[in-house]
């Protein structure tokens, strides 16, 4: 029979498992959604209505985005929790072009999944010249 802190501790080892692949996940998804939003603007035109209509979207999914990424960067609890922090991953590669605010806090995120959580994400440093 499994004592109540084994299975506590087999429980929290699954959900790092689980936020350690979401979190890689995110690095490919956000990337695919961040082409994906670049393609749709770029074949829209930039006088037409199409691109207009694009544009107000997008505005308001960064505008929502934001939001998102503060609430788990502000609060010391969502730090805790991993899977919140692959899902602000996820927000920053989307919108890191576009908005340096998401540059900025993904090498944070990065870090404290790192630090905190013991999962390392496959992401290339800057070369030390």
């Amino acid at each position: 029979m499994m004592t109540v802190e084994a299975a506590g501790a087999a429980l929290h080892d699954g959900n790092i498992v689980q936020a350690a692949l979401a979190a890689r996940a995110a690095l490919v998804v956000g990337d695919a959604i961040a082409r994906s939003h670049a393609v749709s603007l770029r074949d829209a035109g930039p006088d037409t209505e199409q691109g207009a209509w694009i544009r107000t979207r997008l505005s308001q999914e960064l505008a929502a985005a934001r939001t998102t990424l503060r609430s788990v960067l502000n609060g010391e609890v969502a730090l805790d929790y991993p899977d919140r922090l692959a899902e602000a991953l996820q927000l920053c590669r989307i919108w890191r072009e576009l908005d340096a605010e998401f540059a900025l806090n993904e090498s944070l995120i990065v870090r404290e999944l790192r630090e905190r959580h013991g999962i390392v994400l496959p992401i290339p440093q800057p070369e030390v010249k």
